[in-house]
């Protein structure tokens, strides 16, 4: 049996750094210091962002030469290259990786000064001419006389930062240019251990393959909803009501006052006033089940109100869930639930697989216990039969939490039933703890509710020598995603794009 591991080699590393070549791009086309149009909407005092977050007390700015603002230029330019549309979107995930990448940046730095590296100027020099070449490749000396110094300086200072950051990232996490897989060693970044490899190799031996067969929630039967819906009917009384619905108390106490005073009608206030947050355009309350009424209302107290007007009776003015406020009109008598009607029996349904998906979880469960106890007696293919359910054969996998590439994965998306199996702890215990031709207990996973039948165990075909080659390349990539979560993750990191951009760059009320 082949892994994953053995039937693909490495790619080639997709660096999460912003290379030299990239900076300096930006600074040799002199990109103009822009800021996205949208943000214009929001903010017209622009020049005057407030800083999107700090690392290390340090204010991470959206300003002219900044680190910060080169990372949303080169991002915004790949965002164009890549012919992505250019929305509210795409301009947040801009600023969010420009961000990350600031960050990422700013630790690196703060580690190498504790190490006082710096990069050689000659190193600096022979890294800067190129750029000055002419089109036949050799050094031009009229481009670099007629490149302003200002350029030149700024080009040599990105030159300087991003040759030390390469080199902290390469003494860390090694170099793909100098790795010698055959021997799992490399001239720069972290050793690998072969005591780590034959590790690794040993989690992907015990391999099982199973039966399953499973009972899909989302199936759960119409005559069981009209049964909760007849235990429990005041969920689903229909109110006729209409409502009008402003931002603020006072302008719903002056409306509520020209309404009684039939200084405006109803359907004008509606028309001309509401926001329609919890109507259709002619203002009739589109969730008009008593669970939500309820759930459109801030109390209790509210809901007995509004549900004891009578025909033409308008209510006091309401907060409602959106923190507006409203004003309720009673068009007619609410309607007691008929649960023979298909269309009550949806609703009673909609609502159970919202607020009571565990009654239906236990349903199915019971069901599974049952088939579970007659395969026993007889067999898994037999009882599944008996259900009308179809018994499905999972070729053998290893315990592999979260699918890491260097194992056989967790077969999640072969099986819709198995959908984020490789992260479900339950399903993995349940699955790696059975004697072999032994039944699980029904396992809830997602919407499925599922039972195991273990049917052998396998030694996968491989050896430790499997990831020679694979192994430096993944472990050097888990290294990196490692410290880099660990950075972002710190208390040194103070994340403020979300606010920032929502507040500056975003205008929902216009």
């Amino acid at each position: 049996m082949k892994t994953d591991v053995e039937k693909s080699k490495p790619k080639a590393k997709k660096s999460t750094f912003i290379t030299v070549g990239s900076i300096i791009i930006l600074i040799l086309s002199a990109i103009t210091f822009v800021f996205v149009p949208s943000m214009t909407r929001a903010n017209p005092n622009k020049n005057k962002l407030p800083p999107f977050g700090k690392y290390d007390g340090k204010k991470i700015e959206y300003t002219y030469g900044s680190y910060f603002a080169k990372m949303v230029q080169q991002y915004g330019e790949r965002q164009k290259q890549n012919s992505s549309q250019m929305n509210d979107s795409a301009y947040y995930q801009i600023f969010s990786d420009a961000f990350y990448a600031t960050v990422m940046n700013m630790a690196i730095n703060e580690e190498i000064k504790k190490s006082s590296y710096a990069a050689a100027d000659s190193e600096i020099n022979r890294t800067m001419l190129p750029y000055f070449n002419d089109e036949s490749g050799k050094f031009s000396s009229k481009i670099f006389a007629d490149t302003p110094d200002s350029r030149k300086i700024e080009l040599r200072e990105a030159i300087r930062d991003e040759l030390t950051t390469t080199r902290y990232t390469k003494d860390v996490f090694g170099d793909d240019s100098t790795r010698n897989y055959s021997d799992m060693s490399c001239l720069y970044g972290l050793k690998v251990s072969a005591k780590e490899k034959e590790f690794i190799s040993a989690m992907n031996n015990k391999q099982r393959s199973f039966e399953m067969v499973s009972f899909s929630t989302a199936n759960y039967p119409v005559k069981e909803a009209e049964a909760y819906g007849k235990e429990n009917p005041d969920l689903f009384v229909k109110y006729d009501l209409s409502v009008v619905t402003v931002k603020t108390e006072e302008e719903a106490n002056s409306l509520l006052k020209q309404l009684k005073n039939e200084e405006i009608t109803f359907e004008d206030a509606v028309s001309d006033l509401s926001t329609k947050s919890y109507s259709d355009e002619n203002g009739k309350l589109t969730d008009a089940l008593s669970y939500q009424v309820k759930r459109t209302l801030t109390s209790d107290e509210d809901f007995d109100t509004i549900s004891a007007l009578t025909a033409g009776d308008y209510s006091p003015v309401t907060k409602v869930s959106n923190s507006y406020f409203a004003i309720f009109k009673c068009d007619g008598e609410a309607v007691q639930p008929d649960f023979s009607n298909k269309e009550t029996a949806d609703a009673v349904l909609s609502y159970m697989k919202i607020y009571e998906a565990g009654l239906i979880e236990d349903y199915y469960v019971n069901i599974a216990k049952d088939f579970a106890a007659d395969a026993a007696k007889t067999s898994f293919a037999k009882a599944a039969a008996k259900v009308s359910a179809e018994s499905k054969e999972i070729k053998a996998f290893p315990v592999n939490f979260s699918n890491n590439e260097l194992l056989a994965l967790v077969p999640s998306s072969s099986f819709a039933e198995l959908t984020n199996a490789q992260t479900n702890e339950n399903f993995l215990k349940a699955a790696f703890s059975l004697k072999e031709n032994e039944i699980s207990e029904p396992i809830v996973l997602g919407t499925n509710v599922i039972v195991l039948k273990f049917t052998e165990e396998v030694p996968a075909d491989t050896t430790a020598e499997t990831y020679n080659f694979s192994y430096p390349y993944y472990g050097e990539q888990f290294d990196e995603k490692s410290w880099q979560k660990a950075v972002f993750n710190s208390d040194k990191v103070e994340n403020n794009v979300m606010s920032v951009f929502f507040s500056n760059f975003l205008n929902y009320d216009n």
